[in-house]
């Protein structure tokens, strides 16, 4: 049985107590600046981790289970692994816009981490994170999406509509990436 949790409490699924992520984050953290929004599912679908791994590493696919994607700019014509860059449209509240992603973390069915660069000094970070059943035919994905608009305190307070859009949004998301795989 698939189910989605809205992570109501995302250092459930924090990252940040892994020294390896302090280092992937340390730029904003030199900066005196964390990302201010962080949004958080989990969803747990009837399916080997192999499987949900190889949908979610290749851009091509994006468009099948990310509501937010609008199109792809340029990206590599093969799975995504560390070190991969590529760039994304993404649609959210009417708006577009691009972000540049590095794949900066990717251990194999275990976790996949992203750092990306918009408009106007605007910065996210996507991890990705499965664990399987002891049968293996049982996969819970982990998103979080953390990000800072452009802005500074106008971005802040314009965020939170963007923040309860984007939650709903991921959410949707991943309900969509369980139908795809089965």
């Amino acid at each position: 049985m698939s189910r989605t949790t809205t992570v109501t409490d995302p250092a459930k699924l924090a990252e940040d107590a892994d020294p390896r992520f302090a280092a992937i984050n340390s730029d904003m953290r030199q900066r005196g600046r964390e990302c201010p929004f962080r949004d958080a599912a989990e969803i747990t679908i009837d399916a080997p981790v192999e499987k949900l791994y190889d949908v979610v590493v290749d851009p091509s696919r994006l468009t099948e289970w990310v509501t937010i994607h609008d199109s792809l700019e340029d990206a590599p014509d093969r799975p995504l692994e560390r070190g991969s860059e590529l760039t994304q449209v993404l649609r959210i509240a009417g708006r577009t816009f691009r972000v540049r992603w590095t794949v900066v973390e990717n251990e194999p069915c275990r976790r996949v981490v992203w750092q990306g660069r918009g408009r106007l000094g605007s910065h996210a970070r996507v991890v990705y994170r499965f664990d399987s059943d002891d049968e293996g035919r049982e996969t819970t994905f982990s998103y979080i999406n953390e990000y800072e608009l452009p802005g500074g305190p106008f971005g802040r307070m314009a965020g939170l509509p963007v923040s309860l859009v984007a939650q709903k949004e991921l959410e949707n998301s991943l309900q969509r990436l369980k139908t795809l795989v089965r």
